[in-house]
């Protein structure tokens, strides 16, 4: 057995050195390809929902009333370019809140989606003489209502990229896909109500 190493025995350590560093700057340039992917295919998105928003008072409507998804109901409008159904409104009432959620589809397929949730300083029936009965001090107040918004976009019916309240991405690995589901099952659902 010799003390002194010989010069082979450093080489598989210096091979792996390599190794990892060539992976490590494929994953790093396929990380970077991705973003930039989902980046240019939102502002794809971005770029066709400005232009239905620009053009939807020209839109042919369709309007419904939506029973049976609140306490105090709620209604829907969906706007037609031609044939084709641009986007939908729809919109729920409660007493100590309203949400609205629009939906955008391109060429049929749901695009985007935007969330939109009131939240009422106090339930819509609370006046003065009923806080004062109550012991409370405040009354609904239109002005009082704090707004949320959330922001999905949608690639071949797959939630890829979500912009929460903040308008920072939420990590999809760490929710459960049943927001996405959730979210194209309603979407058609409604598109399967409004017929032209």
């Amino acid at each position: 057995m010799s003390l002194i190493a010989d010069r082979n025995d450093f080489q598989y350590p210096a091979k792996m050195k390599i190794a990892f560093t060539v992976i490590f700057w494929i994953l790093l340039q396929a990380g970077f390809a991705f973003s930039q992917s989902v980046d240019s295919t939102i502002k794809e998105i971005q770029s066709k929902h400005k232009i239905i928003r620009e053009n939807y008072q020209r839109y042919d409507t369709v309007k419904i009333a939506i029973l049976d998804e609140s306490t105090e109901g709620g209604d829907g409008i969906g706007y037609y370019d031609g044939e084709e159904l641009k986007f939908i409104e729809v919109n729920w009432y409660g007493e100590t809140g309203k949400r609205t959620i629009e939906y955008y589809f391109d060429n049929g397929k749901l695009m985007f989606a935007f969330n939109q949730d009131f939240i009422y300083n106090r339930p819509i029936y609370w006046d003065t003489d009923l806080a004062k009965e109550l012991g409370d001090d405040e009354v609904f107040d239109s002005q009082k209502t704090i707004i949320e918004e959330d922001r999905y976009y949608f690639k071949d019916d797959k939630l890829f990229q979500w912009l929460d309240n903040d308008n920072k991405a939420v990590d999809l690995t760490k929710i459960n896909s049943k927001v996405e589901r959730e979210i194209v099952s309603h979407a058609y659902e409604m598109k399967a109500k409004f017929k032209k």
